[in-house]
Order: C-alpha cells, then structure tokens, then sequence
C-alpha cells in the first residue's frame, strides 16, 4: 500500500514541476526577446551616432580645405611680380 502512495507522491510532483516551468519558459522567450529587441534599437542608434559624427568630421575637414585652397588661390593672384 505504501509503494502506491508513494507512485501517486511522484506523480504529482511532476505535474506540478511541468505546471510550474511552463509559466516561466513563456515569461523566460518574452523577456528574452524584448531584450534582444532593445540591444539591436541601442546598437543601431550608435552606429547611426557615430556615422553621424564621422560625417561631421569629414564635411568640416573638406570645408577646411576649401579655405585654404581659397586662400591660397587668393594669394597667389594678388602677388605683383616686379620685372
């Protein structure tokens, strides 16, 4: 009689743990979805950041270089050349 007991003390025990996990799996997929959904908007906003920075620098660098290439063609055509 107690091998029967003991049968049905496992039984339940199972079907308690699988009601228990199934719950969490279902939260567990969730939460990890929306975290992998968060980390690919945060890496796709720094990429665009810092492309956005890159492109700054370089506009400023090419506007840089058209002053001095201005001045420059300034200079060389406000020289006098004394024969």
């Amino acid at each position: 009689m107690k091998r029967k007991n003991v049968s049905y003390y496992y039984k339940y025990l199972i079907s308690y743990i699988i009601i228990f996990i199934i719950p969490i799996f279902f939260i567990a997929s969730y939460v990890n979805m929306s975290i992998f959904k968060t980390l690919e908007q945060e890496v796709i906003t720094n990429e665009v950041n810092s492309l956005y920075q890159v492109k700054n620098g370089i506009e400023s660098y090419l506007i840089q270089m058209k002053r001095i290439k201005e001045e420059v063609y300034l200079n060389t055509n406000k020289k006098t050349w004394l024969f």
